[in-house]
């Protein structure tokens, strides 16, 4: 029986071509190497599905779902129950992770049990990859229930 990893990185998947090779790429170069990545296809009519599978041929870390299109909620709750992870990290599949985010967020949590949920700030881009604004996330469960 294969060990279960410290995280899931959940990854939907809906026509995401042009964007999805850097998506992956992005959570492959992790710093902290004790993950799966659970990418689910919701039907894909692109060649998202094609990219998907040779990924995952290459790395045995990437398991694949293919389903047909069943929208956002109802493939997330399949990536969901197929994880194995201690903890579950969400990745878009037009996000680009930084190296460290994973090594990050589980050290913080570990460090912290008291919190079960981390979020972090972002750094919108533009299709070529040139920086718009950075999105700073709340630094605290009140400052982010204040802003909503």
């Amino acid at each position: 029986m294969q060990k279960s990893p410290a995280v899931s990185v959940m990854m939907c998947v809906y026509n995401s071509e042009r964007y999805l090779p850097k998506a992956i790429e992005g959570i492959l170069k992790q710093t902290f190497p004790d993950f799966e990545l659970v990418a689910a296809d919701d039907g894909s009519t692109d060649h998202s599905i094609d990219i998907l599978q040779n990924y995952a041929r290459q790395d045995t870390r990437i398991s694949l779902l293919a389903g047909g299109h069943a929208g956002l909620v109802a493939t997330r709750n399949r990536a969901l129950a197929a994880s194995r992870g201690e903890f579950i990290a969400i990745a878009d599949s037009d996000d680009i992770s930084l190296p460290a985010r994973l090594e990050t967020q589980v050290g913080f949590l570990r460090r912290h049990p008291q919190f079960v949920a981390v979020g972090c700030s972002r750094k919108l881009i533009d299709s070529d990859g040139a920086p718009i604004c950075n999105l700073h996330a709340a630094g605290r469960a009140r400052d982010a229930r204040a802003r909503h």
